[in-house]
This record gives structure tokens, C-alpha cells and sequence, in this order.
């Protein structure tokens, strides 16, 4: 059995973790004179993402192992 990660393995951080994502389809909205338009709610129109391998540190930012083990522990498994 895998040990559950309940800390930073690297600065000891216990604030979470973060992953990386890739939207596909998300509509990003710009004004004809250049400026950006509210965006706020973009990920409301998503068609799909795909979480990325590794998960990450909130803290230091390092790796401190794969988003699929982090989200099993978490009972999150996608």
C-alpha cells in the first residue's frame, strides 16, 4: 500500500497541492479595440480537460507525485 502524502515532502508545506490542466474548447473573449472582455466565467463553456501527470506543491511548487495518487487518496480518482 502507498503511503498517503499529508504534507510537502520537500518544505513540509501542509497548504495542498495543485495540478495542472489542459481546457479544450474554453471561449476567451477579447473587445474589436484589443482590450480583454470579463472572462470570468470561461471555464463554465469548457468541453472537456485533461489533468495532467504530476501534482504539485502549493508552497514550493515542486513535485511531489502523480496527480492520479493524489486524487486516489483524496477518493477523487477520475
Amino acid at each position: 500500500m502507498v503511503r498517503k502524502i499529508t504534507c510537502c515532502p520537500h518544505c513540509g508545506s501542509e497548504e495542498g497541492f495543485f495540478t495542472r490542466t489542459d481546457y479544450i474548447g474554453v471561449p476567451y473573449q477579447h473587445g474589436y479595440n484589443g482590450e480583454e472582455l470579463d472572462n470570468g466565467e470561461m471555464y463554465d463553456r469548457a468541453l472537456e480537460y485533461h489533468t495532467r501527470r504530476y501534482a504539485y506543491c502549493i508552497s514550493c511548487e515542486r513535485t511531489i507525485g502523480t496527480a492520479r495518487q493524489m486524487m486516489k487518496q483524496l477518493g477523487n480518482e477520475r
